[in-house]
């Protein structure tokens, strides 16, 4: 593993909760485009193919 982010993504929990309560909020209120829980899914799938390598 080269970087450490993707360590973090690996979690079962934290991620995703970080992602609702936190950076979902922070990333509309400065950019006023509204994500949703697009972030999350996103998330899912990062996960999914970072295993398949």
């Amino acid at each position: 593993m080269r970087s450490s982010y993707v360590a973090g993504f690996q979690l079962p929990v934290l991620p995703g909760l970080a992602w609702r309560t936190f950076a979902t909020r922070g990333y509309e209120r400065l950019t006023g485009r509204r994500i949703g829980d697009n972030a999350v899914r996103g998330l899912a799938l990062y996960r999914a193919n970072w295993f398949r390598q």
